[in-house]
Order: structure tokens, then sequence, then C-alpha cells
């Protein structure tokens, strides 16, 4: 093998357009012939490196054009050192032609001193020559090196890219099983709650089942800062809320109340009591705040995130910096947030709009 960078490491075939480089999970590269004979030996869709041992994926593979680039840029600049070489040689031969024709012409005309000189000169010549020839040696010698450095340095930066994705996708992967661990928890831990509620409050078992299904309640809280939900009002109030109304009026036993969306209470006679709206639904959450103007703000993803960590986690409260705002305290039991010392309705929200 007279190049291992630019040479398959098994049939010794140098890289070309023809043939073509696949490089591996691991490093190293193979051309496409010979990693067809190893894909599926070990498993579908895998191959088993000859150079470590180790086992990679390859049903996403391309072929690696950039290295093809930087072995074809080499193969130029080998090229235009043969080429440099010749003329170099073909001039020195030239000069040591003119000298001999003239080191012979000063001979035969008895010119002793001539001669001499002029042999002397030649020897300086051909010094010369051969300073050049090593200067050009090195300079071409430079120029390969510097390629091949090009070839390993882009095949190292391709290793560490890879297995940098290959991590970022392990720690996502773990930290989604850990989502979904909590989040099966809570689940379990909000039906229990809503059976407990249904039955203290005597409803039927329709409603538990309704309840179950829906998994985005509402709930008002009372004198005695209780929450308590509004059962098969909230599919009433989930639709009114999602078709823009401004409130909506909903009976609760023998008296009819009304749940304000501007304001975000519940106007029963002459209270006015705090409402909240949960969104439970496993999916890609939103939190958001109901801010002066009466509209709904979304957060930004990675407050999104923190904040959905501490209420899966079942924290009562979380303090966040904001740019604009400053110091923002969020209360996961009420749905409130203090900006200010204002207060502000929060919301969970996996509906995608």
């Amino acid at each position: 093998m007279d190049n291992p960078i630019t040479e398959c490491c098994i049939c010794f075939e140098e890289y070309s357009e023809r043939n073509k480089p696949y490089i591996l999970s691991c490093g190293h590269a193979l051309c496409g012939f010979c990693l067809g004979q190893l894909k599926g030996k070990e498993k579908k869709n895998q191959a088993r490196c000859p150079q470590d041992n180790k086992i990679a994926d390859v049903s996403n593979l391309c072929p690696a054009f950039a290295m093809i680039s930087l072995i074809e840029e080499r193969k130029k600049i080998l090229s235009e050192k043969e080429k440099s070489m010749s003329e170099i040689n073909r001039s020195k031969a030239e000069s040591e032609r003119k000298m001999a024709a003239e080191i012979e012409t000063a001979r035969c005309q008895g010119k002793l001193e001539m001669a001499l000189w002029l042999e002397k000169r030649q020897k300086e010549i051909e010094l010369e020559h051969k300073k050049e020839l090593e200067q050009a040696k090195m300079q071409e010698a430079a120029k390969a090196m510097a390629a091949i450095d090009s070839i390993q340095k882009l095949e190292e930066e391709k290793r560490i890219a890879e297995i940098e994705e290959i991590k970022k996708q392990e720690i996502q992967k773990q930290n989604e099983n850990i989502i979904n661990l909590v989040g099966k928890h809570i689940k379990n831990l909000d039906k229990k709650r809503i059976f407990k509620n249904n039955r203290d409050k005597g409803t039927r078992s329709q409603n538990k089942v309704l309840r179950n299904d829906n998994r985005i309640y509402w709930a008002w809280k009372n004198q005695e800062n209780e929450w308590i939900e509004y059962a098969e009002n909230s599919g009433v109030i989930e639709s009114s809320y999602n078709a823009g109304f401004s409130d909506v009026r909903i009976r609760v036993g023998n008296k009819y109340k009304r749940v304000n969306f501007e304001n975000w209470k519940e106007i029963d006679g002459g209270n006015a009591n705090k409402i909240k709206r949960v969104n439970t639904i496993m999916a890609e959450p939103a939190w958001k705040i109901m801010k002066r103007h009466k509209v709904w703000e979304t957060l930004c993803q990675n407050k999104s995130f923190l904040l959905d960590q501490a209420w899966l986690l079942g924290k009562n409260t979380l303090d966040l910096s904001d740019e604009n705002e400053g110091f923002i305290h969020f209360n996961l039991v009420d749905f409130t947030c203090l900006i200010d010392g204002l207060e502000f309705p929060i919301m969970r929200d996996t509906v995608k709009s």
C-alpha cells in the first residue's frame, strides 16, 4: 500500500470518481465495491471495519466527495511535480550540452585557459542545477504533505462531528425517556385525583370517562383556595375558548355562572373567582402568559422546557430571569406568575395552533 489515506485498505485501489470512498462511523474508509462485499455479513445494513473490527451502520452512507476532491488535487500536484522536474532536467541537459561544446571548441583552438575556466564553470552550473532540483523536490513534497494533511483533517473533523451527533442523540433520547416516565407517573396521579374529586362531588360515572378522555380541564378557585374542576362543563368552556369567545355562560347545579376569558375570572353573582386551563396531553408543551393587553404570549422554548420540567416533577413554584421583565416568579399550583409585583395568569398548552 503506497498511501493508506488515498487507497482502499482491502483492495489497495486508489480512490477516484470511479472508485469512490465511503467513511465509516469509526473513521476508516473503504471503496464502494469492498463495502458492498462486507455489508450484511453481520446484520442487515451493517458492516465490520477490517481495521479496528468495529461494527458500523452503513444504511445511509454517502460517498466522501470532499475526500475525492482532495485526492484529485493531490494527483494534480504530483503531475505538476513531474512536469517541473522534467523541465529542470531538460534545462540542465541543454546547459551541459552547450558547455561541453564550448569546452571542446576552446581545446581545439588551443585556448587551454579558456577550456579550464569553462570546465570550472560547468561544475558550478551543475551545483546550481542540483540545488534547484533539491529545492523543487522540497517544494513539491511540502505541497503533497499539505494535501495529505487536509485529507486527514477532513476525516478527523467528520469523525468528531459524528461522535458529537451520536452523543447529542443519546442525551435527547435519555431526556425523552425521563420525561415520558415522569409524564406517565403524573398522569396516573392525575387519574387518581380526578377519581377522588368526582367521588367526593358525587358526579356520575360517565363524567369520569369524559374527563379521562378529554385530558384538557378547566377549574375555578373557591374561597378556601381550593381548585374545583368544572367536570362536564370543561368541554363547553374549551369549545368557547377555541372559538375565540370573550366569555361563556354555563350552568352549575341550579344556577348560572359566566366564565370570562379576558379577565380570566369566573363571575358567580357578585364574586369573581380565578380560573385556569390545564392541558395534560403528552405532546410538546407551550407555556403562555396573559399580560396587560389580555393577549396570550408564548414563552421561549427554553423557558417552556424549564417550566414543564418543574410542572411534571410536581414542583409548586419556579423562578426564572427574563431579559425584558427581569425576575418572574411562577406559581404552578395557582397557574399564575408575578412580574414587578403584578399577578398574571399562565397556561400550559399542547394544542398546535
